[in-house]
């Protein structure tokens, strides 16, 4: 069939001149990148390359200048570099720039006097600074060639999906929906274990998978040793892969001296960790209602009769499970990306920097004796007094960023301003693009404005970084013992939890900047 297509495309150049073709964004034009592709990887690929063109190749796009030349922003916002774009899209905005600056000379000219004039009276410093462009992330990206999934499948899994009585019991739906989720966007790169003792991969049907976990016979495995199951996954990570654990995160610690069990947990989990420093780490928790019948408190209290278990009968509210998902940073980073985590409670991430998302200076909005030119990334303040601030806008693109990234972008106090003592001189402010007026933000989501009230004239570069902070729901999540307990203080609650979370903590404390902005002084007048 793949012959058809090429026949096609071949009619297209015979019966359309060069010259009404010559209208693609990218050098190599749509119909031979289709061509080519199809014609080496067959009729399948080359429908996909259509498609991808159809989305890209089109108007909505905007260019701006990165540290390696021109950048085209799709109106898609998928990024190409200028090696990528049609020359002749890159000679029009090199034209339309020139008449800009041509346009623009009388006013300069009136500027660079008044500016002038100001330094000879000795009434102001200016500053010049270049804001460090984005740059596409180099190298070449791994391929995510396969996802392993895993389910803890104890019996005291069971509590999440037995039940007679109506209530909310989201696991059956959360694990069916990801693993659909994850064959269609990844074409069926997904293999199932089941975890007890040890992981044993499920050889039978993904149907019949979500058969037996929707009515529970799935989970009836003892109880397991969660520093043994995070192991071997750990020490299994591949760079083409990653690994996807499912489970109530409640440790096994006996039934008496379960401090010093947990300690040996954590460091049990710490060492496998520190052999894999280029991975990544993201954490999901999750709420449901709970068959009290199958919670097994620190003393397995009723472990051969049902009746005599602590919360026999009861439906437990808000009892948490939690899916990990673990791997090369890269991947994570982009299996995240894809926002298949859905209606969780609370989420953290470990390794994880967004060094790929689209951010730039904006010449609007702005305030203050300041002069911004985006297309050079100039920033250039006149004058800044405790009376007279100056401040200016980031433009940032986290379309493609999962919701508990952009709500850390969104706080401020995640940020760290470098120089340290530019932070008692520093307001900043997040915005989304709705509540941000007058932006030159087409393409960009949320922004950040920095607001300067002072600067030291010794100042040479200014940094914002965006920090992942420590993660408070942890150790509100921690419950330090389970026996004898009312069932309201297991709200929430996952007994023994930081025993486990310790251990990412300790292996992940040097975790890089999400985000960093700079500026670098390029003049001083």
């Amino acid at each position: 069939m793949s012959i058809l297509l090429l026949w096609l495309i071949k009619g297209y150049w015979l019966l359309i001149p060069p010259k009404k073709r010559n209208k693609c964004l990218f050098k190599k034009s749509c119909s031979h990148y289709v061509f080519d592709i199809t014609k080496e990887d067959g009729l399948v690929q080359g429908l996909k390359a259509l498609r991808y063109r159809f989305k890209h190749c089109r108007p909505g796009y905007y260019i701006i200048n990165g540290k390696e030349g021109k950048l085209l922003i799709s109106a898609r916002n998928e990024v190409f570099k200028s090696t990528e774009i049609n020359q002749r899209i890159l000679k029009t905005i090199e034209m339309l720039s020139e008449k800009v600056k041509n346009n623009r000379y009388k006013t300069n000219v009136r500027l660079s006097i008044a500016v002038l004039s100001l330094f000879l009276l000795g009434c102001t410093k200016k500053h010049q600074f270049e804001f460090v462009p984005y740059a596409p992330p180099s190298g070449v990206k791994p391929k995510l060639e396969k996802i392993d999934f895993f389910l803890e499948t104890s019996v005291s899994m069971k509590g999440y999906v037995n039940v007679s009585e109506l209530g909310n019991y989201p696991l059956k739906d959360v694990v069916s929906y990801l693993i659909t989720d994850l064959d269609n966007r990844y074409d069926d790169i997904t293999t199932i274990y089941t975890v007890s003792d040890s992981p044993r991969k499920y050889v039978q049907s993904k149907e019949h998978f979500n058969g037996q976990l929707r009515n529970g016979n799935l989970l009836n495995g003892k109880s397991s040793q969660l520093q043994n199951i995070f192991g071997p996954i750990i020490d299994s990570l591949q760079s083409n892969a990653i690994s996807i654990l499912v489970s109530d995160c409640i440790l096994d610690l006996g039934k008496s001296n379960t401090m010093a069990q947990g300690s040996s947990v954590t460091t049990k989990i710490y060492g496998h960790l520190i052999k894999k420093p280029d991975a990544a780490v993201a954490v999901f928790k999750y709420l449901s209602d709970f068959n009290g019948t199958y919670y097994y408190d620190r003393k397995n209290t009723g472990s051969y009769s049902h009746s005599a278990r602590p919360y026999y009968n009861t439906i437990l509210k808000n009892r948490p499970f939690y899916i990990w998902v673990l791997g090369d940073k890269q991947l994570v980073e982009e299996l995240l990306s894809q926002n298949l985590f859905e209606d969780y409670d609370k989420a953290y991430a470990y390794n994880i920097s967004m060094d790929d998302v689209l951010h730039a200076i904006l010449g609007k909005p702005a305030n203050g004796k300041i002069s911004l030119y985006p297309d050079s990334n100039t920033v250039i303040i006149h004058e800044v007094e405790p009376e007279r601030p100056v401040q200016f806008t980031i433009g940032v693109n986290l379309e493609k960023q999962p919701s508990f990234f952009k709500n850390l972008f969104m706080s401020v106090e995640n940020y760290e301003i470098l120089p340290s003592h530019l932070t008692n001189t520093t307001a900043l402010e997040t915005k989304t693009k709705n509540e941000l007026k007058g932006s030159e933000g087409n393409g960009f989501t949320h922004f950040l404005q920095p607001t300067l009230f002072d600067m030291d004239v010794a100042t040479t570069e200014i940094t914002f970084s965006l920090k992942t902070p420590p993660s408070t729901w942890f150790k509100a999540t921690h419950l330090t013992d389970d026996y004898q307990v009312p069932a309201e203080t297991l709200e929430h609650k996952t007994f023994a939890f930081h025993f486990i979370t310790d251990a990412f903590d300790k292996a992940y404390r040097d975790t890089p900047a999400l985000l960093e902005f700079k500026l670098l002084r390029t003049k001083q007048n």
